[in-house]
């Protein structure tokens, strides 16, 4: 349960870090009175997207962990 929630940690630091490099690409800095509500919710999809395609991953790197370990 530990090793799941410093993974968890993990995967939020990684996303937080995409987006913020993104931002910083594009010259764009987050000001919460200035976006509005479909900015904000295509920052939130984008943030559900890439965490989402993290815990695919993670999975699948499980059971493939666990194949093997099957197999050894």
């Amino acid at each position: 349960m530990s090793n799941n929630n410093g993974f968890e940690n993990f995967s939020t630091q990684i996303i937080d870090m995409l987006v913020d490099t993104t931002l910083k690409k594009h010259g764009t800095k987050l000001d919460p009175e200035k976006l509005d509500s479909q900015d904000k919710e295509r920052i939130r999809n984008l943030v559900e997207s890439l965490k989402q395609s993290v815990d695919d991953l993670t999975r699948v790197r499980k059971e493939e962990e666990n194949q093997e370990k099957e197999k050894g």
